[in-house]
């Protein structure tokens, strides 16, 4: 196996090298990339495809994953010194230095304990370069740095592994604007309050698993396991703290070249590789997936051949050339966007509560609370509507579907019982009715504390 990934190196390190003069010809600014930035003919080529499917020479790795993600473009369109702006910024704004924490210095305060905390966290125990006393200095200043770059996603714990696997190719503001490319683009969504882009793509996961995997999809079901229990993790930290760094690194290039859906497909591939372990195939309960998954063995032996895996890769994403993936995103997207609408409402009346409870005389908190209460019913009704819609339609696809119809005509109509609910209806009317239940409670809490 290791002679087999030696001459694959060989092959790609050749083969690259064709690229580059090919791409020095052309009068490129990088490897497949214009002097604007922007790809260059050679990035549209079916010989820069094969190329990805290579991987990239550890060598090469800081100059084409800056200029294909566009992380040189920010960094060169950044003001001068702007990174060490951020750093000092956050510095300053997160030690206290006499008076009151509050507002943005109780935000930055909170976010650099979280930090110190992961730095030891990150890892821990391996002979890596972030685990020298410089690494870490290096780490805490890119988390730092970009909690101050955007407020909106701040700090979000993972955050910490995609910085220090980054710092083991680039230098520290390249990791930092890398890390930035990550998290609002390749990732988006993922790391925001809500992680909406996060749940869709599970949800569109939990579709190509229906349509690609039967057998796989109903083994998860049949163990009642839900994909994000397993999943969160893998896809958060890119698989940065799953697979070992050689297969890890490979997948990266992938994902920097390629684009967001590699990660999608590394899921798929996992899944696909673990149902031929014989544990997992005749899995009958939740725990036996769930531990085999989370356990750090399965990773090592299934990552062993980091060739082998991104095969596996690569023949998902094959596969997923066959669906519609932009139109499984769209359909979920509403949905997402509207649930995280209704979890931010009820966290701003958990807020107003307890803003109620340290000043129960004060009028203008009183008419923050009614107008939450207000706008908190209308929702509850919305609900209500959608709970009805979603009976009436589930109702109609079982009357409807050719399975009853075939048992109405076999079966006594009456004294028989009813058929039950299959396992998705029976979760989706669930799901609402638990929507429902925690608005409704929240209502409740607010009027009895505004009497």
């Amino acid at each position: 196996m290791r002679d087999r990934i030696k001459c694959l190196q060989h092959y790609r390190e050749a083969q690259w090298l064709n690229f580059r003069a090919e791409s020095q010809a052309h009068n490129d600014l990088a490897l497949g990339v214009g002097a604007t930035g922007a790809p260059s003919v050679l990035r549209q080529s079916r010989a820069f495809a094969a190329l990805i499917r290579l991987g990239v020479p550890r060598y090469l790795r800081p100059t084409v994953w800056l200029a294909h993600t566009g992380a040189a473009t920010r960094r060169a369109k950044a003001e001068e010194g702007a990174y060490r702006k951020l750093v000092a910024e956050f510095e300053r704004s997160s030690r206290a230095s006499g008076g009151p924490i509050d507002g943005p210095r109780a935000t930055a305060a909170v976010i650099r304990q979280q930090i110190e905390k992961d730095l030891t966290r990150t890892f821990e125990g391996e002979c890596t370069r972030v685990n020298s006393a410089v690494g870490k200095s290096w780490l805490k200043n890119i988390l730092g740095a970009y909690s101050i770059s955007n407020s909106s996603i701040g700090y979000c714990q993972s955050m910490n592994f995609l910085a220090a696997c980054l710092l083991m190719y680039l230098d520290e503001e390249d990791a930092f604007w890398m890390l930035s490319v990550i998290c609002e683009e390749l990732a988006e969504g993922y790391y925001t309050p809500g992680l909406p882009g996060l749940q869709v793509d599970i949800r569109v996961l939990a579709d190509l698993l229906r349509s690609l995997h039967p057998e796989l999809w109903s083994l998860l079901q049949q163990c009642e396991v839900p994909l994000d229990l397993i999943c969160s993790q893998w896809l958060m930290g890119l698989f940065s703290m799953n697979l070992p760094l050689e297969t890890l690194f490979l997948l990266w290039d992938a994902l920097f070249l390629h684009g967001h859906d590699i990660l999608l497909a590394a899921v798929l591939a996992v899944l696909s590789l673990a149902l031929e372990n014989e544990k997992f195939a005749r899995a009958e309960a939740f725990e036996d997936v769930v531990l085999l998954l989370k356990s750090a063995d399965f990773f090592a032996t299934l990552a062993t051949d980091s060739v082998f895996f991104m095969d596996a890769v690569w023949e998902q994403m094959d596969l997923m050339s066959s669906v519609d993936l932009a139109g499984m995103r769209e359909r979920h997207r509403a949905q997402v966007a509207s649930e995280v609408v209704r979890s931010t409402a009820l966290q701003e009346v958990h807020t107003l509560l307890g803003q109620m409870a340290d000043a129960d005389t004060d009028g203008a908190v009183r008419l923050e609370m009614s107008r939450a209460i207000r706008d908190l019913q209308q929702e509850v009704r919305d609900v209500k509507i959608q709970k009805i819609e979603l009976e009436r339609r589930l109702g109609n696809m079982v009357a409807a579907s050719p399975i009853v119809q075939r048992r109405r005509r076999t079966q006594p109509p009456e004294g028989r019982g009813v058929r039950p609910q299959s396992r998705e209806e029976t979760a989706s009317l669930t799901a609402t009715q638990q929507r429902y239940d925690i608005e409704q409670a929240g209502i409740e809490q607010l009027q009895v504390d505004s009497a």
